[in-house]
């Protein structure tokens, strides 16, 4: 092992020593993941191995373009967005089972839970708004079509047994 080595292995060990009692707190744990799950879905690491720009300008209108309109490419940007819409979405759904029924008020739980809900359609929908600008072949949008049949589940379209 070498000294550089030590010294890391060290400087870890004294670091878990100094910041023991935040170990153990269950909000640190929650939000160390989130960022971890944010950066990886992003495409950091991706990013940074093959070069991608965060943005790209174009020469012909001088704007700032932060999405690509390519199916089988992005802008570091665009990881950024979509990983962030995914993750306030998902955090929505967490609030809604976490958050929501700790909260006395009647009135202020359905307003926190609607607005939790407004907050996941939202991010998902955006998500699937850059899918379809992205790949135009995309039929299939955030509500069902208007053709579907409506009505008791017996009647529901695939229904098979």
């Amino acid at each position: 092992m070498s000294s550089d080595h030590l010294v890391l292995l060290f400087s870890f060990a004294v670091a878990v020593y100094v910041f023991r009692r935040f170990l153990f707190l269950p909000w640190v744990w929650f939000v160390g993941a989130a960022f971890v799950y944010f950066l990886c879905t992003a495409g950091v690491v991706y990013d940074i191995i093959h070069g991608i720009p965060f943005s790209v300008v174009d020469p012909r209108t001088r704007k700032t373009t932060y999405i690509s309109n390519r199916a089988r490419h992005q802008y570091g940007a665009e990881g950024f967005l979509m990983s962030a819409a995914i993750l306030l979405g998902g955090l929505g759904l967490v609030a809604i089972t976490e958050v929501v029924p700790r909260i006395r008020n009647r009135s202020s739980q359905r307003l926190t839970g609607l607005l939790c809900l407004s907050l996941t359609c939202l991010c998902f929908y955006e998500v699937i708004s850059v899918y379809r600008y992205k790949n135009s072949w995309y039929g299939p949008g955030f509500l069902p079509p208007a053709w579907y049949r409506t009505g008791p589940l017996a009647r529901d379209q695939g229904f098979s047994f």
